[in-house]
């Protein structure tokens, strides 16, 4: 990396949200490309007040990335800015590129894998243009900046109670003595406890509720940790200098990577022939693919053949446990359960699938109740759109210490809403809450509105409201 801006390369400086991404690709040592980390919002938004225009102001906090990219770039004939494609990232793209100011050589891209062909082919096809709409990203801001004027209460935490106290499209079920579960093929939207007259399918073979691959956020929350506090621990992961975990671990959970493409999966279940020869791969048409869409995918080994057994040489007790928990969820993620038999596939007197943690051998009618599990609760939240990726561990760690929503972990992890009197007051607030962001979303995707009409009907929004 040039040390002095005296110091001219030929090379491309790639500039990321995250240090530990950067951190990841510069260990892969590729002579004509360096990582540089913002480390967030280097600039933080803020809306001028009357016009409503979208401007950055510098975080004080963060005084020193701007000094060490300042005195960095100027050795690099080529600048690719790849933040996270989500509204805080698209700022920040934005903010780095004015900072840099009316130099040339600034391009705009994405990452999809941490190797040295993904990196190579995110700069190849990354383009000068800003890859979103200012105006879009502006009304964005300025909702967010609205709420906060108006309200007190955390936007992430009003609009959890609001997805939890209304009906949700349940694919989760638990008997009332909370020791077993079922799986819907299909959600159905949901609130009151059910009765579900199941018997055992004749479709034999058929695996209705192919587990989706474990999503890394929830990994802290099921080893019953916070997320910073966990986080920190798959930071010490992706940054082990040694070639046998470097090999087994993707570099970083918060981006797109190849896990789930054909060639993984084929990889993947080669190993697992390999290691388990009886065990039965998920077939192609049924895996379960993580969301283009998501910034958070699956965390998950890459090499089957690096057991949890063989890593202790390499790593401490605490990142062991973390190894075999991702060691684990992989091989659920790729494998058919050994344990599945036909009377564990299940079917209602509308002939719609479900899949049971038991056996069913005769008709029953189950009196079950519809939870939303951790993970949905959290791909829940990023579909409001008010929730980044990169913002969603510290979300779901102020929605669970807020004392108003209870992680359940039995018979997997859920969520509830506490019956507390204040509890119940605040979910009559996020019902109304949550309509407010879903007609602002409305009035932000409207293109037929000027800025100015916006800001006005926004802000008439937010006051009728309050």
């Amino acid at each position: 990396m040039p040390r002095s801006t005296g110091e001219i390369v030929s090379g491309t400086l790639l500039i990321v949200e995250s240090p530990v991404l950067a951190a990841a690709v510069n260990r892969l040592k590729l002579p004509q490309i360096t990582a540089f980390a913002t480390r967030g919002f280097a600039w933080l938004p803020k809306s001028e007040p009357g016009t409503g225009r979208l401007i950055a102001r510098a975080n004080p906090d963060l005084s020193g990335v701007r000094k060490a990219l300042k005195e960095l770039h100027p050795a690099f004939y080529d600048i690719v800015i790849a933040a996270d494609a989500d509204p805080s990232g698209y700022f920040i793209s934005r903010a780095v590129a004015k900072f840099l100011g009316k130099r040339g050589g600034i391009r705009f891209g994405q990452l999809t894998a941490i190797s040295a062909e993904a990196l190579e082919k995110a700069i190849a096809t990354a383009r000068p243009e800003l890859p979103f709409d200012d105006e879009q990203l502006r009304r964005h801001f300025f909702i967010r900046q609205q709420y906060r004027s108006f309200f007190s209460e955390p936007l992430p935490l009003m609009l959890a109670l609001g997805l939890l106290s209304g009906p949700f499209p349940a694919q989760t079920y638990i008997t009332p003595n909370k020791k077993h579960f079922i799986r819907s093929l299909k959600p159905a939207l949901q609130l009151a406890e059910v009765s579900l007259k199941l018997r055992p399918s004749p479709a034999e073979g058929l695996y209705p509720a192919v587990p989706a691959p474990p999503s890394a956020a929830v990994l802290p929350y099921v080893r019953g940790q916070r997320f910073a506090a966990t986080q920190e621990q798959i930071s010490r992961l992706f940054c082990f200098q040694d070639d046998a975990l470097g090999r087994t671990l993707i570099s970083y959970p918060r981006t797109r990577s190849n896990a789930w493409y054909p060639e993984t999966w084929d990889t993947l279940g080669e190993q697992l022939q390999r290691t388990e020869p009886g065990a039965v791969q998920i077939p192609v048409a049924m895996r379960a693919i993580a969301p283009a869409g998501s910034a958070h995918e699956a965390l998950h080994v890459i090499s089957l053949s690096d057991s949890p057994h063989q890593m202790r040489a390499f790593l401490k007790k605490e990142l062991l446990f973390l190894y075999e928990l991702i060691y684990r969820h992989t091989k659920a993620a790729v494998s058919i359960p050994p344990a599945l038999h036909k009377n564990q596939i299940l079917q209602d007197e509308q002939e719609r699938l479900f899949w049971a943690d038991l056996p069913l051998l005769k008709d029953e009618v189950m009196q079950v109740k519809p939870v939303v599990t951790l993970q949905q609760f959290m791909q829940m939240l990023l579909n409001t759109g008010w929730v980044t990726a990169g913002s969603l561990g510290t979300a779901t760690d102020a929605v669970l210490t807020s004392g108003h929503i209870t992680l359940e972990t039995r018979p997997e992890p859920h969520l509830r809403v506490n019956n507390s009197t204040s509890a119940q007051e605040l979910c009559l607030r996020a019902k109304r809450t949550r309509r407010m962001m879903e007609n602002a979303a409305g009035l932000k995707s409207d293109a037929a509105l000027s800025p100015a009409q916006f800001n006005k009907l926004c802000t008439q929004l937010f006051r009728d409201e309050n």
